[in-house]
């Protein structure tokens, strides 16, 4: 009885997927991960002449807040997520405000947390090429990404004050290197606040609150980030998957020695071959390109992910280089493709037992994962 219904089963997303057979909805995937901590300590304090606000308000516009950075902890560990005690900006406001806010501030100041972010380091060459970086105390093992946009107020409208864009790299593990340089970059944050002068240039902009607030949501309304389905095709660019345009409307997935590539016609019907796309919709499933190996994308509210999982140098024939991994192993292309359904079925079982996986975030802005 028990293969009377898994016939039935795979029958059944079989003949869904074809009649959505010209798009795909990316899966809802909660990221299940094992969770460690980040201690955010401000040991620099300002004396009082650095308090110049009268109001200070953070305002967290990535795509996923709910974490700071997910990292593969060995190959025989599943990847862990980084998160803060408490809520990245509600604690970045209580400190900013400790330090420079007093009755007499001429001005409000508006923060826009656009990245933090902490991660591997050569996080894996068969997927990403990075080239080694020499410090002062060995190679790079770990990166931070932080960036904020910075406003003040004048009268009832916001100008740009000041942007803080930075990668920091450290010898040590994503751990440690997150205790201590993140530290020191909300230090110098610190400074910068205290000291960047606050006159403003008449040729700057003047913004209200709804504009920016607006512009920094824009992202999430992309036409290929909403919960609309994305259309099938390829997607030569991260703005054709952004915009939901496909390039090219016409391929077929081929399977050469060195890797998988497209079979991609143009619109004069002329066929050419090609592995260097930003990713493609075969309207079942969405997947990206990273040198050469195609990976599905999920999502986790407004944040995109990519699951990487480990390679195996014997592959299947019949599976794609994204399903070489014990999770995928048995599961033919033909039933693991048949329906956004089963990818979401297997990615969640995937995160829940998969060691050595690296899980890419999606930059919703250049479309960088990292």
């Amino acid at each position: 009885m028990r293969y009377v219904i898994i016939l039935i089963f795979i029958s059944f997303t079989a003949v869904n997927s074809a009649a959505q057979a010209d798009s795909a909805v990316i899966p809802e995937v909660p990221l299940d991960l094992p969770t460690d901590n980040l201690s955010l300590e401000f040991s620099k304090r300002l004396d009082t002449t650095s308090r110049r606000f009268s109001n200070i308000t953070v305002i967290d516009s990535r795509a996923d807040t709910s974490r700071v950075g997910i990292y593969p902890f060995g190959l025989k560990s599943r990847p862990l997520q980084l998160v803060t005690e408490e809520n990245l900006s509600l604690l970045l406001q209580r400190h900013l405000t400790e330090s420079f806010v007093v009755d007499s501030g001429k001005h409000d100041l508006l923060i826009f947390i656009r990245k933090f972010w902490l991660t591997k380091f050569k996080r894996d060459a068969r997927f990403v090429n990075e080239e080694e970086i020499t410090l002062n105390d060995g190679l790079a093992k770990s990166e931070i990404q932080f960036k904020i946009d910075c406003y003040i107020s004048d009268e009832d409208k916001w100008v740009p004050w000041m942007r803080i864009d930075t990668i920091c790299y450290s010898s040590a593990k994503i751990k440690n290197a997150g205790d201590n340089k993140i530290n020191s970059i909300l230090d110098e944050v610190f400074e910068k606040i205290a000291t960047t002068s606050l006159v403003i240039p008449n040729q700057r902009a003047r913004l209200t609150y709804y504009q920016l607030t607006t512009n920094y949501g824009k992202d999430f309304s992309a036409p290929g980030f909403s919960r609309n389905p994305i259309r099938k095709g390829v997607f030569k660019t991260f703005e054709d998957f952004k915009n939901n345009k496909p390039a090219y409307a016409d391929f077929k997935l081929r399977e050469g020695k060195s890797g998988n590539y497209l079979e991609i016609k143009d619109a004069e019907g002329k066929a050419f071959y090609s592995n260097n796309i930003w990713g493609f919709c075969d309207g079942k499933i969405v997947y990206v390109s990273l040198v050469g190996n195609l990976f599905p994308v999920f999502r986790t509210g407004n944040g995109f992910y990519v699951y990487a999982p480990l390679m195996k140098e014997k592959r299947n024939p019949r599976l794609l280089n994204f399903a070489e991994s014990p999770a995928f192993l048995y599961l033919p292309l033909d039933i693991y493709t048949a329906s956004a359904f089963m990818a979401e079925v297997v990615i969640k079982t995937a995160l829940k037992t998969m060691k050595g996986a690296t899980i890419f975030s999606l930059d919703p802005q250049t479309g960088e994962l990292y």
